[in-house]
This record gives structure tokens, C-alpha cells and sequence, in this order.
């Protein structure tokens, strides 16, 4: 395989271990887009917000410097196999949120899922301190028909696309509840909008709730 895998790796969805594992194969040739947790509170200057490099384990020494990638498109990126893994946006919000009482108040946690995705395929980061749209949720079901989207509980799926030394296994939370599903859901209406269009027996919401 000539192309690398790259990552766009959504908060709280399975990305530690996915780096993990495509490390076996890949070190140091496969590149991770990332917006780390919570940077739309504006901790860190907002061009540092987005988190672009080919990875490798860091656990190892290296005698090259890290390779990065600032503020750019994913598709910019030539000679990739761009591919998201999606998790339930509800168990994703709440594994996010877990230690704040009331993360909804913060209207900028709404729709990490799409958020990140749009910065990664339009390279813009401004984009993830704004509300989400239709108009942009339009958008990015069309980049989304030129990657690959794996749902976390088919996980198994990657290995479709690329070689690992064990496949790729999914272990779902023991501490998942039904505390404020609906609220969660209301909020992040185009997440769950889009995760559904990957899953089967998934209600589509049906209204903005905000």
C-alpha cells in the first residue's frame, strides 16, 4: 500500500486505542487529525487548537523531528486514506463530559462530531467556535462520500483497509446510563443526525431542540 492512513480522530470515540493499534503496522507513517477536549473553552490560542502530525509511538526514541501540518485540509494531504471512526454521540458527549454536572450549558460543546469534521475537511478552525448548521451539515456529507467511516462497535471493519497484528476490537462502557439521553440528543441534533445515517435501528431525531 502506497497511501498512509489518516486518522481524523473525534474527542472521547476510541483514539488512544486506534493510534495504539495502527502503530503496530504503521509508526511513524500514518498521520492523526485531532482537536483536543474542550480547547472551544479557548485554554489555548485558537491556532493551536487543531493537532495535525504523523504519529508514532511515543514511547520510542526517535532522530527526526515530529512532522506536523498546520491548519490545513485533510485532502491537502496527498497520497492518504482519510477515515473517521463514528461512536453513539450521546455515550460520546457524556464520556466527554463526565466530570462536569451540567456540560450543556456551554452551548460551544454542542456537535463536537460534525465541528471537527468540518475544521478537518475545510482546514478553517474558527469553524469549531461556532454554531453548527444545516448549510454545514450539507457540507460535510459530501467530503464524507470520499472517506472511509467506521462506526467504534465495527471497528473490526479497518482491517478491510489496513493490517494490524490483532484486529481491532470494540469494548463498550459498563458505566453507560439513560441520564439525559433526550437532553443530550436535543442538544447535539446534528451529530446524532449523522451518526445515524451510518447505523441501523437508530430513531432520527426529530427537531433542533435548541
Amino acid at each position: 500500500m502506497t497511501n498512509i492512513p489518516l486518522f481524523i480522530h473525534i474527542n472521547s470515540s476510541g483514539g488512544r486505542y486506534m493510534r495504539s493499534k495502527f502503530c503496530e503496522k504503521y509508526n511513524d507513517n500514518f498521520i492523526v487529525h485531532h482537536i483536543n477536549p474542550r480547547l472551544y473553552r479557548d485554554i489555548v490560542p485558537r491556532n493551536k487548537v487543531v493537532r495535525c502530525w504523523k504519529y508514532r509511538d511515543p514511547y520510542l526514541k526517535y532522530s527526526t523531528n515530529l512532522k506536523k501540518f498546520n491548519n490545513v485540509s485533510i485532502f491537502d494531504i496527498k497520497d492518504t486514506i482519510p477515515f473517521i471512526v463514528l461512536r453513539d454521540p450521546i455515550q460520546r458527549y457524556k464520556t466527554e463530559n463526565r466530570n462536569i454536572s451540567e456540560p450543556w450549558e456551554d452551548a460551544r460543546s454542542y456537535n463536537i462530531i460534525c465541528k471537527s469534521l468540518y475544521v478537518a475537511f475545510t482546514g478553517d478552525y474558527n469553524d469549531f467556535f461556532l454554531e453548527f448548521t444545516e448549510d454545514k451539515y450539507n457540507s460535510i456529507i459530501n467530503f464524507m462520500k470520499t472517506i472511509k467511516v467506521i462506526t467504534l462497535n465495527q471497528i473490526d471493519e479497518l482491517t478491510n483497509l489496513f493490517e494490524f497484528n490483532s484486529p481491532p476490537v470494540y469494548k463498550s462502557s459498563s458505566r453507560e446510563n439513560e441520564h439525559d439521553i433526550k437532553k443530550i440528543e436535543d442538544i447535539n441534533y446534528f451529530d446524532c443526525k449523522l451518526y445515524n445515517l451510518y447505523t441501523e435501528g437508530f430513531p432520527p431525531p426529530k427537531s433542533h431542540g435548541l
